[in-house]
């Protein structure tokens, strides 16, 4: 069950959805600061990703798959098998919302019942992660889709990737960005990643193709959840 509009104002929840290559770390920083000027001064991350460094993630041949952080394209690699892997383990697309769920609950515990706080989860892979989400936290939740061109996820990517092979030969790795993209965006595996089928979800698309209107769409967004016109 939902937690009701009665907690709105209290604490929200804000979900980031958007293709391998997007910058969603502006997006990130736009609602906290607008959130800021509402009064929240408590804004946690919670990087799903993240989360599978707590658990013990197995390959179908029963070895432990292990993170990398580098090379770039191996790394996201890594965590997008550990997540695959953690979903077919489960056999629930929402295999990491629910691991951000009891973070969310952990963090609770830090945190004056009277102190307003917003939780940002990046970033969402599964159409079955935001059902979720939006069961527990109900209105409270937001799913933001992000948006950014094919060729400027390429570009970020290779860049990506090219600095973490300490080269700037970014045109070099424009096939492995390629790759990863497209993984990203379809696996055609129901527990596989499913960036695209997310995206579709949201309740708010932001695109980051001119930064000046993405900083007011944003603005925009948070004004409307406070009732401003």
């Amino acid at each position: 069950m939902g937690e009701g509009k009665e907690n709105l104002k209290k604490e929200l929840f804000f979900g980031l959805v958007g293709a391998a290559g997007t910058d969603l770390s502006l997006i990130d920083n736009l609602i906290k600061d607008n959130l800021k000027v509402v009064g929240y001064n408590k804004i946690i991350d919670i990087r799903l990703s993240a989360l599978l460094q707590n658990v013990e993630v197995k390959d179908e041949d029963g070895n432990k798959i292990e993170l990398v952080e580098k090379p770039e394209e191996k790394r996201i690699s890594a965590y997008m098998d550990a997540g695959n892997s953690l979903r077919k383990d489960f056999e629930q697309g929402d295999a990491l919302a629910l691991l951000s769920v009891n973070k969310v609950s952990k963090e609770r515990k830090k945190v004056d019942e009277c102190e307003k706080i917003a939780y940002i989860l990046r970033s969402l892979k599964h159409p079955d992660e935001v059902h979720t989400l939006r069961r527990i936290y109900g209105e409270s939740f937001f799913l933001i889709g992000v948006y950014s061109s094919h060729d400027k996820c390429i570009r970020n990517l290779s860049s990506l990737i090219a600095r973490s092979h300490e080269t700037a030969d970014e045109e070099k790795f424009t096939s492995e960005a390629e790759k990863l993209y497209e993984r990203d965006a379809d696996e055609h595996d129901k527990l596989g990643q499913r960036v695209r089928d997310t995206y579709h979800l949201s309740d708010v698309f932001i695109s980051l193709e001119d930064e000046n209107n993405a900083k007011e769409s944003v603005k925009r967004f948070i004004s409307l959840l406070f009732g401003h016109p």
